[in-house]
């Protein structure tokens, strides 16, 4: 038996339920390998680098998944206190796509006069 624990945009907070598999490993493994277009349903944290297919950290996914923003799900063995924790692809395309678009004029950019460039941005 298994504790899944989902948390996020699924509304009304975390929701727990127990499931029965014969291993943990291989029911990471199947969620790992589900894709849709191309992308992964589920994927886990980055460790020590950017997530490749949007570029955010580790604690940046944690944080949005804290705050509902997007669905996650923590798979651990009974009696665990540790367990996998894994972030689903399309609520965080969905929530960046719900997020204002305010990148710079290019002209600014390209001329040196955008705040973009002056607050560290790309050079």
């Amino acid at each position: 038996m298994m504790t899944i624990t989902h948390r996020g945009s699924t509304g009304g907070g975390n929701q727990v339920r127990r499931v029965s598999t014969k291993t943990h490993d291989r029911q990471i493994a199947d969620l790992l390998a589900d894709r849709q277009g191309g992308l992964p349903i589920w994927f886990r944290p980055p460790l020590g680098h950017l997530e490749p297919y949007t570029g955010l950290s580790r604690t940046r996914l944690y944080r949005l998944a804290s705050e509902g923003h997007i669905r996650s799900i923590s798979l651990r063995k009974p009696g665990m206190l540790k367990g996998t924790r894994l972030f689903n692809m399309p609520s965080l395309l969905a929530y960046l796509d719900s997020q204002p678009h305010q990148a710079p004029d290019i002209a600014e950019v390209v001329d040196g006069d955008s705040d973009f460039e002056q607050e560290g941005g790309a050079r």
